[in-house]
């Protein structure tokens, strides 16, 4: 109830768990938010917003859709290519192996996933000046 407005730097990692859900989960938060708004007013901007700033996903194991012009319109569902973040599974018998990030991904969105985000969701991870 509002933790995240208490804890405004708070991030919460969700490890496998895939990401082809999450639009269609942001879709039915904000959708059910409207209805509701009167009974949680601690919830003061949609869902999604909240989760777009503090959930942050893995992408092992990686349920994507295996066109990239389909991952590009995924992430632009989901508003945000800040949520996702490198996994690959190891030591797992499962995991990608020689090929953890999928072939056909923009280079801006692998250096997101790679380098940017887990720095901006963990930043103690920074050097120190």
């Amino acid at each position: 109830e509002g933790v995240f407005g208490k804890f405004p730097g708070l991030k919460v990692v969700m490890m496998e768990s895939g990401i082809s859900w999450l639009p269609a989960f942001m879709w039915r938060a904000n959708k059910t938010w409207k209805g509701v708004r009167v009974e949680v007013p601690w919830v003061d901007r949609p869902p999604a917003d909240i989760m777009r700033d503090h959930v942050r996903l893995t992408t092992q194991p990686f349920d994507a859709p295996p066109k990239q012009t389909d991952m590009e319109q995924l992430i632009d569902q989901i508003g945000s290519e800040r949520m996702l973040l490198f996994s690959s599974d190891y030591p797992h018998w499962q995991f990608d192996g020689d090929c953890p990030i999928p072939p056909g991904l923009p280079a801006s969105l692998v250096t997101r996933m790679c380098a940017d985000n887990p720095l901006e969701t963990f930043p103690r991870l920074q050097a120190s000046a």
